[in-house]
């Protein structure tokens, strides 16, 4: 059985459903939503992320290429460290969110399927007689992440000791199941967590035995919408697209270095840091409703538009929905009181700051 059927088929015995994301079969949900959820709020759970994009950039000019591209200060990363980055367009605006992992003679990114083949036909545009190689590596590795409080107690049950990996995208070898893997700190859900890359030849053993943990749940991409909508983290087509600035979606701190110097989409960028604020805001919401909004729901102040729903979903803990939402920065303070307007439905909500503290 090949390994992708034989990774399937361990996660169908599991309960998984599955839906299709940048060419990959992914888990929806393994029956349980609201179980899926507390297990990334309070406890452990396996997410299966391989449908995320993974780029290799070599050659003798690849740190001084990303570092006139992306955000962040690439050339400050030392091999075992790694930093979150964006690809802006000429006019500032989000194209592409990238982890950027460095290693000794490559550099490695992993970020959402759908902006790839647009981030790497442009990128390779602006290589004149740089030495730089980008290959998409994705079919090669799968991308499991145990996330939530108890991930790190979880991967040392497995024999993995991250305690040392205390920045975030810190990255360091380890073994699993017999099979060499590279562990990475990151947080997708709000509470902490690491990934795990895995060769694709040995996905469905690694997954198997970290499924086999006690400490661990597997867990959907249902839960994890929640929990990251909950949490504020921004995802690509819904909070991070062309149309907006990353100040807007909160994405600053981490994200962009202000000190290193010209990149693309710079001069934008240091304008709005300069001018102190932004006209837009990304914030939480929480409805006085039974269901979710649909996304692109239109936010109201006394009868004028003020905003627009990019996500939402129904919080287990409080029974009722959340969403994400671009404000206009007068309407975005705290406690702001809001109607979302979808069709003739109307649904009063209340504006609060990310992560949401409810």
């Amino acid at each position: 059985m090949p390994d992708q059927d034989a990774l399937h088929a361990g996660q169908e015995r599991a309960g998984a459903r599955f839906t299709p994301i940048g060419g990959e079969s992914t888990p929806f949900d393994f029956g349980d939503v609201d179980g899926e959820y507390d297990a990334l709020r309070r406890g452990a759970g396996l997410l299966d992320l391989s449908f995320r994009a993974k780029l290799r950039f070599t050659g003798a000019d690849r740190v001084a290429f990303l570092q006139n591209m992306l955000t962040n200060d690439i050339q400050s990363l030392q091999p075992g460290r790694g930093c979150r980055a964006l690809k802006l367009t000429v006019q500032g605006k989000m194209e592409a969110a990238l982890h950027v992992l460095c290693f000794d003679t490559e550099i490695g990114c992993d970020l959402e399927p759908a902006p790839v083949q647009t981030l790497v036909l442009g990128l390779r545009r602006r290589i004149l007689r740089d030495d730089v190689q980008i290959e998409d590596v994705s079919a090669s590795w799968k991308l499991f992440s145990v996330q939530g409080p108890a991930a790190g107690g979880a991967l040392a049950a497995l024999g993995i000791d991250a305690s040392r990996q205390h920045e975030s995208l810190a990255h360091a070898e380890a073994q699993l199941a017999g099979v060499d893997v590279r562990v990475v700190r990151t947080d997708h859900a709000g509470a902490g967590g690491f990934d795990i890359w895995v060769p694709s030849t040995a996905a469905a053993r690694v997954w198997e035995v970290i499924h086999a943990a006690a400490a661990v749940r597997p867990v959907g991409l249902a839960a994890l919408d929640i929990r990251r909508i909950e949490a504020g983290i921004p995802w690509h087509g819904k909070e991070i697209t062309t149309d907006h600035f990353p100040q807007e979606a909160g994405l600053e701190d981490g994200w962009i270095s202000y000190t290193k110097g010209c990149y693309l989409g710079q001069e934008t960028i240091a304008r709005i840091h300069h001018m102190g604020h932004v006209n837009r805001c990304l914030r939480g919401l929480i409805l006085e409703a039974e269901s979710p909004p649909p996304p692109r729901s239109r936010l109201v102040s006394a009868g004028r538009e003020v905003g627009e729903v990019t996500s939402s979903a129904l919080l287990p803990r409080l029974a009722r929905p959340v969403a994400l939402a671009y404000i206009r920065s007068e309407h975005a303070l705290a406690g702001t009181q809001l109607v979302v307007v979808s069709g003739s439905e109307r649904w009063p909500c209340g504006v609060r700051v990310l992560p949401l503290q409810v």
